[in-house]
C-alpha cells in the first residue's frame, strides 16, 4: 500500500497510471480505507531498485506498508537480533520499538581496479545518521555471502577490528578471481558492527 499524499509529492505522481479497481480494506480495529487503485510504484533500497504494484490508500499513517507477497517475491528477511532488513541480499539498516539498529553500511570513497591475486586498503565511508560510528571499536566486514550468491568468488572484504574517525575507516580488499575487478565509489561493500565494552569484555550488540 502507498499513501496518497506521500505518492503526489514523490515527483512520480502518475494519476493517469491509475488502474481503478473494485477492493475494500479494512484493518486490525475495523476501519475501512479508501482504495484509490492500483498502479507500479519504483521502490528503492539500499543499491537495488524494485517495480512494485501498489494499492493507493488514503489516510494510512505510513507512507508505504509492503506486503508478505513482496516479501516473497524477493527473499526478504527482518534480521531482529542486528535490527536489519534483508532485500536482494543487501542488509539494511531498520527502526522499530524494541531494537534501534546499530549495523551501518560502509561505502568506498573511490574508484579502484582490484587486480587478480592483489589486495588493497582503502578508505570508507560509513552510512550517516549512526552515532555510534565515530570512534567506537567495532568489526568491518563484507556482506552476508549466503544469500549474495553474485559476490561469491569475486572479491572479499577482510573482517577487521576498526575505530572509525569521523566517519571514515579503512577497508581491507582482496581479489581471489581470475580478473580485475573495477569498484565504484559509493557502491556498499560491507558492514560495520559495533561494539561495547561489559564487564571488561567486548560484546556485539
Amino acid at each position: 500500500m502507498r499513501n496518497e499524499e506521500t505518492w503526489k509529492k514523490s515527483g512520480h505522481y502518475r494519476p493517469d497510471k491509475l488502474q481503478k479497481i473494485n477492493a475494500t480494506l479494512t484493518v486490525a480495529n475495523g476501519e475501512v480505507l479508501a482504495v484509490q487503485g492500483r498502479t507500479i510504484i519504483s521502490l528503492r533500497l539500499g543499491n537495488s531498485t524494485f517495480k512494485v504494484p501498489m494499492l493507493i490508500v488514503r489516510d494510512i499513517p505510513h507512507a508505504c506498508i509492503l506486503a508478505s507477497d513482496f516479501f516473497e517475491k524477493e527473499s526478504c528477511r527482518i534480521l531482529y537480533d542486528t535490527g536489519t532488513f534483508m532485500a536482494k541480499g543487501e542488509e539494511l539498516p531498520i527502526f522499530y520499538p524494541k531494537k534501534a539498529p546499530s549495523v551501518c553500511r560502509i561505502a568506498l570513497t573511490e574508484q579502484v581496479e582490484l587486480q587478480p591475486g592483489k589486495e588493497v586498503v582503502l578508505c570508507g565511508k560509513l552510512e550517516p545518521g549512526f552515532e555510534r560510528n565515530n570512534g567506537t571499536p567495532g568489526i568491518l566486514e563484507g556482506l552476508r555471502k549466503d544469500t549474495v550468491e553474485k559476490f561469491v568468488d569475486r572479491f572479499c572484504v577482510a573482517r577487521t577490528l576498526t575505530i572509525p574517525k569521523e566517519g571514515k575507516t579503512a577497508v581491507r580488499l582482496a581479489n581471489f578471481s581470475e580478473k580485475a575487478i573495477a569498484l565504484k565509489p559509493g557502491k556498499t561493500e560491507g558492514q560495520f558492527h559495533p561494539l561495547d565494552r561489559v564487564q571488561a569484555s567486548v560484546n556485539s550488540f
